[in-house]
């Protein structure tokens, strides 16, 4: 009785299940995974992405926008789910993935810190 490995990565890019992927298009694979989570991701981000996804088309080697803020939001991330496991609260767990749309959540109320005089 053998259970088949399952790989969630694959299932994240619409890979098969199993076996070699060297003649799937990493450029479609990524274009479907940015699609499904562009509902939640801002229009400007969206735009500017479709562009990279032409000059990638185009033969260009990804160049998909980097900045050094992603960083500080993954590390932020995973300091805060560490300390919330080590609380025993919940955490959300692959292969759900959190999508945080700052622009909605600049445009929100926000908190309060002092009494307005």
């Amino acid at each position: 009785n053998s259970v088949a490995k399952h790989s969630v990565i694959r299932d994240i890019f619409g890979l098969p299940a199993s076996g070699p992927v060297g003649d799937v298009s990493y450029t479609a694979s990524y274009i479907k995974l940015f699609t499904a989570i562009s509902g939640a991701i801002d229009s400007t981000v969206v735009a500017e992405m479709q562009k990279v996804f032409a000059a990638m088309a185009d033969g260009k080697v990804c160049p998909a926008p980097q900045v050094a803020s992603g960083a500080y939001l993954v590390a932020t991330a995973c300091v805060t789910s560490v300390i919330r496991m080590l609380d025993q609260a919940p955490v959300t767990k692959g292969p759900e993935m959190v999508v945080i749309n700052l622009s909605s959540l600049l445009q929100a109320p926000g908190i309060a810190l002092a009494n307005a005089t």
